[in-house]
């Protein structure tokens, strides 16, 4: 009980681990094994091709039968004509050889395909003639194993019930047979036990069994698919839906790899996704069985699956008009958010003409804006400039006035002191004379030249800087500014007129010109730019 128990929870674990998208994964390399089958197909044609070559170079009687014996197997799950017309190839060659062992084996092969087409009696009757030869137990075995499936069968499709309880209790005796004289131990004796076990409802005893046996084969082989199919045959028996489909998945799988064409799995896989609800699975998965089983000429699966496809390929259908229902609202949903679209941006991009002429006007309004700016900052700096000079040039103006008004009143009481001392002589010579005159002019100069250095203490520097290298102007020792400089500082000051120039510096016009052009000459750069090079020194420390 305690082994049992331990089976049980084996069994219980196995099945948390086989989860749902365990199926998934496994449905997947399904779906990429069904769309390959064409490959798997290929090479066996190969591997039939090469048989019957080496059929056609084989040098006796025995070689032929063993060779023939191959390609019967190779056919029997493949294409049961080709297999029926090798099973009568083998009877032939035994009876040549007189081997009587042989010519029974190829005789229940041809019982084998026979109950595959569907041809029950013809089986039944060949069967009945081989029982009462003398087997031996590997025949009485194969013999026990294709009676109990012919008349499996026949249970299936009788429509009188006396006669299927009749076949199904002669199928359940040749089951029992089949364990008598298969060896124990061995992959047939633990397949058919398994079998036994889950027709006797004893489910856990079979998956324990079944478990054990998957160990023991090799991946790629047949038995794999048949074992796989059992176990999901009992899983089912537990109530383990997911499980059974699992294992169901994988037989179908070891199946088409093996270029198995007469197979159960994959359409009962079909009809189990179809009351799953995965119809398209369903529909592909039971057209890939009906085709094989009418290509492999299996009458027994043609009929069971034309019973069933019917039913989903209904489901199919109207799930395919629904799709295209679907689609058709979704395409004229597509066509109307497509014609809003369009408006939207047929919208928008008038928008963003719009927009773009908006900026370009706002561009071109900053841009005249900037050159206002700029204008108005200069005339902020010339009214600055003007101011400023006009403030120091009043100041300077009055107190010059001043000073004149006492010096004029000092030089008149001199005159007048003379005069009424009688000293004629000297008031004539006094009166004749520039020199009070050239003293004022001199003080003047030096004031005007103080004052305007004042205002632009580095001019000279910034003169010199406009005229080319060793043309620099240098005021004499003891002065600020020559008469070359006091041209320009007066230029500078916004004097520009050669007369008033001249006038202001008591020199004639023409001297007044030629300095001007001279110093032009001497300027570094465009001539012409001199003298606006000149009004620009000092301007950004006034601002």
């Amino acid at each position: 009980m305690s082994k049992v128990i331990c089976l049980l929870i084996l069994i219980f674990c196995c099945g948390t681990v086989f989860s749902t998208n365990t199926t998934d994964s496994l449905l997947k390399v399904l779906d990429q094994v069904i769309a390959g089958r064409n490959r798997y197909q290929q090479d066996k044609e190969t591997q039939l091709a090469q048989l019957k070559n080496k059929l056609v170079k084989a040098s006796d009687h025995q070689a032929q039968y063993k060779v023939c014996a191959e390609l019967f197997d190779l056919y029997l799950p493949y294409n049961t004509d080709s297999a029926l017309y090798y099973a009568h190839q083998k009877h032939q060659l035994a009876k040549v050889l007189n081997h009587k062992t042989d010519v029974c084996e190829s005789q229940i092969n041809m019982a084998a395909v026979l109950c595959i087409t569907g041809n029950y009696k013809e089986s039944v009757d060949i069967l009945q003639r081989v029982r009462s030869m003398n087997l031996t137990d590997t025949l009485l075995q194969y013999y026990h194993h294709i009676s109990c499936s012919v008349y499996g069968a026949m249970a299936d499709f009788t429509a009188v019930n006396e006669d299927r309880l009749h076949y199904r209790t002669l199928t359940n005796r040749y089951r029992d047979s089949i364990l008598i004289f298969t060896p124990a131990g061995t992959v047939d004796y633990n397949i058919a036990m398994a079998d036994h076990l889950i027709v006797t409802g004893r489910h856990n005893d079979a998956l324990q069994l079944l478990h054990q046996t998957s160990q023991t084969i090799p991946p790629d082989s047949h038995y794999k698919a048949i074992v796989n199919y059992l176990l999901s045959d009992a899983y089912a028996g537990t109530g383990n839906r997911e499980l059974a489909r699992q294992f169901l998945v994988a037989s179908s799988i070891a199946d088409i790899r093996a270029v198995v064409k007469e197979y159960i799995s994959l359409w009962k896989l079909a009809t189990m996704l179809h009351e799953d609800g995965d119809t398209d699975r369903a529909y592909n998965y039971l057209k890939c069985s009906l085709e094989d089983a009418i290509f492999s000429n299996a009458r027994l699966r043609t009929i069971k699956i034309s019973q069933i496809y019917p039913i989903i390929d209904k489901a199919y259908q109207a799930k395919s008009q629904k799709q295209h229902r679907q689609m058709m609202v979704l395409l004229m949903v597509i066509s109307i958010l497509s014609v809003l679209l369009i408006v939207a941006v047929v919208y928008v991009s008038m928008q963003m003409r719009k927009l773009s002429i908006v900026k370009r006007q706002l561009s071109q309004t900053n841009q005249q804006l900037v050159a206002i700016n700029d204008q108005l900052r200069q005339t902020n700096l010339s009214l600055s400039e003007a101011s400023n000079i006009k403030e120091t040039y009043i100041g300077r103006y009055m107190d010059l006035c001043s000073v004149y008004i006492e010096k004029m009143d000092d030089y008149r009481r001199m005159l007048n002191k003379m005069a009424t001392a009688g000293k004629m002589d000297d008031l004539f010579h006094t009166i004749k004379s520039t020199q009070f005159i050239d003293n004022e002019l001199k003080e003047f100069y030096a004031n005007f030249d103080d004052t305007f250095l004042r205002l632009f203490p580095t001019f000279v520097d910034d003169f010199n800087a406009l005229l080319n290298d060793n043309e620099a102007v240098a005021p004499k020792p003891g002065e600020q500014l020559n008469t070359e400089l006091r041209i320009y500082a007066l230029i500078r000051l916004g004097i520009t007129d050669s007369e008033k120039i001249a006038h202001f510096l008591r020199y004639s016009v023409t001297t007044i010109y030629n300095y001007r052009t001279k110093l032009r000459n001497k300027a570094a750069g465009v001539r012409n730019d001199f003298e606006k090079k000149v009004m620009q020194i000092g301007v950004d420390r006034l601002g």
